[in-house]
């Protein structure tokens, strides 16, 4: 699946050996000499693309490419998300299977009252997604599940609450997983006591504690902090595991514990109905194969930077491509003091959000625009990046080349270009970004020709929306000889 394709790309090149005469002054022992030009050249590559066509006439080249370039999404692994800006127990989005759960338009969150409690699935409050699961859970999937959860205070003494993520299959005797986060309130605002918990229940057995991790004094359930609840029950290995910033907790699940679940959601569970105040949820968003909580970038050049951002333009993460050209954003939220930021909802699901590419000079290569960036999502950068001409000559002598920008007149549009000898040796690019000063100049290499004449390559890199003319000179030295000169290089590219 691809979202907002940038238009084709046309780009047409124009390449000439530029000089001040025919020939070339040669200074030896014995005096000048003239050397028939021109000693470089250069010569089309023809780019594996079937839409491209190249050709030459002694020394001028001319080459005409049509590419698709842009960041895309390639696919979504969330077979469920939900921001609750809309009731979605009035849209059958999501379901309530025990206690009474409501809508709460004011914030858009879904809400529960902390006092209630059920004599079904253990006492368990539970909402699920209108969305099965069973093919993927008895096919050996991993399924993903995360929201976001705050609370109000709460009165009536100490309560023992907890956040859950839940599995279930609804039969004679109901099966249920839970996986999430416990606590114990403590007088004030100085945190509670907080574990992170797994459970097994079934009807006949009831609850089973599979695992625990005791995180201690923490604020990661305290009133009014924005946290979150992650999970991930994998069908495959039989494990179920809770994440929860940072914290870990896993279990396999063994014998008798062991069911295909066909519906998943939210839970919340208190140890009495004398407390009050309200639980809040958000953001629920259920994967498959591929964490909730990331968002992968691929097609990248190792050390760029990509960067996330929501509808108000502030920051949600930002990550650097590994040698693989894949950065890894984080889209699980911190942990947010609602006091001093009320409106945070940044978590697994990121409306009217922007990817912002950067390369490892900070120029940017692209800002791209999407209705909503989701847990679990695909984005791939796709560039045209060939080698367009090879640096050609006759003679056996080496010599330096650089490339150098005369002019230019682009707009959303990020192109490189750089030189490449015959040993894989390459110059620093000359970079023109959508945002950014541009480099203007690579720098030197050594080329030396090959027994077919060929010293190096010119390689390009372009990612655009817009438009980009430019001169381009590529300056070659001699300096056996004392003999210098260069090409020029016209590239129009436009949307």
């Amino acid at each position: 699946m691809r979202a907002s394709p940038a238009p084709l790309i046309a780009i047409v090149l124009l390449i000439g050996i530029v000089a001040s005469s025919a020939s070339f002054a040669v200074r030896g022992l014995s005096g000048e000499a003239l050397v028939a030009g021109p000693v470089v050249w250069l010569q089309p590559a023809y780019p594996p693309e079937a839409n491209e066509s190249t050709s030459a006439c002694g020394t001028v080249g001319e080459a005409t490419i049509n590419a698709t370039t842009g960041l895309f999404l390639a696919h979504r692994s969330a077979i469920y998300y939900n921001d609750f800006s809309n009731d979605p127990f009035a849209t059958d989005s999501l379901q309530a299977v025990t206690c009474q759960w409501t809508w709460n338009s004011s914030i858009g969150a879904v809400a529960i009252q902390a006092n209630q409690t059920t004599y079904s699935l253990g006492g368990e409050c539970v909402a699920v997604a209108n969305v099965s699961i069973y093919n993927y859970t008895s096919t050996g999937h991993a399924v993903y599940l995360g929201y976001l959860v705050w609370r109000s205070p709460f009165a009536g003494g100490a309560v023992f609450g907890f956040f859950d993520t839940v599995y279930l299959n609804e039969s004679i005797n109901s099966y249920m997983y839970t996986a999430g986060l416990g606590f114990e309130t403590l007088s004030g605002r100085i945190g509670d006591n907080v574990y992170e918990t797994l459970f097994y229940y079934d009807d006949v057995n009831y609850w089973t504690l599979l695992n625990y991790t005791s995180i201690g004094t923490s604020n990661l359930t305290e009133y009014s902090y924005l946290s979150y609840v992650a999970s991930k029950l994998d069908a495959s290995a039989r494990e179920l595991e809770v994440y929860s910033h940072g914290y870990t907790t896993v279990t396999s699940i063994r014998g008798r514990y062991r069911f295909y679940p066909s519906l998943a959601g939210m839970g919340w569970y208190t140890n009495t109905t004398s407390v009050t105040g309200e639980v809040y949820y958000d953001n629920l968003v259920i994967t498959v194969d591929h964490p909730v909580w990331f968002v992968n970038v691929t097609g990248l050049q190792p050390g760029w930077t990509v960067y996330l951002y929501n509808s108000t333009g502030g920051l949600v993460a930002s990550a650097t491509a590994n040698s693989s050209g894949v950065a890894v954003l984080s889209v699980a939220p911190p942990l947010v003091d609602l006091y001093s930021s009320p409106g945070y909802r940044s978590g697994f699901i990121i409306v009217n959000a922007t990817l912002t590419v950067k390369d490892e000079y900070n120029r940017t290569v692209i800002s791209q625009g999407f209705p909503v960036v989701v847990g679990g999502d695909l984005y791939t950068l796709e560039a045209y990046s060939y080698t367009i001409f090879y640096v050609e000559s006759n003679s056996t002598t080496s010599f330096t080349a650089k490339l150098s920008i005369q002019d230019y007149n682009c707009s959303d549009t990020y192109l490189r270009l750089y030189l490449v000898n015959t040993t894989g040796g390459q110059t620093n690019p000359i970079v023109i970004p959508v945002e950014g000063s541009p480099i203007l100049e690579s720098g030197s290499i050594t080329m030396t020709p090959s027994a077919n004449e060929t010293a190096g390559e010119i390689r390009l890199m372009l990612v655009s929306k817009g438009y980009c003319y430019i001169t381009v000179k590529l300056e070659y030295t001699f300096s056996s000889w004392r003999t210098t000169g260069w090409d020029t290089i016209r590239l129009a590219a436009g949307g």
